[in-house]
């Protein structure tokens, strides 16, 4: 059994303020938790199920302009290109960079604030879709 030291634990007053920060939700399949350019809003732990984190772009463009610099035949190119795994929604292309399950954190990286700027969350870089049905996560708010 893994024993944890806490290095510094919270003070009662800290420990009441981030539990009014956090609460539970729960997402079904193909439900956007954000899109990319949304404010970040805070941190998601995922909890059980399943979702995926996208990051807006024209995959195919690139990958067409990397696979025709490549020195292979012509087969390959073309197995190459259809190995792109692109999801086409209604406005623009997303490419799938994870699928997150238990125990895994997203929407971190948008909420760290550097000390010496001001306290504005950043916007989202990515999309996260739900993919698997009654899916839970604990949101803490920023």
């Amino acid at each position: 059994m893994r024993q944890f030291q806490v290095l510094n634990p919270l003070k009662p007053q800290q420990l009441e303020s981030l539990l009014q920060n956090v609460q539970m939700m729960t997402f079904n399949r193909g439900k956007t938790v954000f899109r990319a350019g949304d404010k970040a809003d805070g941190v998601y732990l995922v909890q059980e199920g399943g979702f995926e984190l996208n990051k807006p772009g024209h995959l195919r463009q690139h990958q067409d302009k990397i696979v025709d610099v490549l020195k292979v035949d012509p087969m390959a190119k073309f197995k190459l290109r259809k190995q792109a795994k692109v999801i086409q929604d209604s406005s623009r292309t997303q490419v799938r960079l994870a699928i997150l399950g238990s125990g895994e954190l997203f929407g971190l990286e948008e909420c760290q604030v550097k000390a010496n700027s001001l306290a504005m969350p950043l916007p989202r870089k990515y999309s996260v879709v739900c993919s698997e049905n009654n899916s839970k996560v604990i949101f803490i708010s920023h």
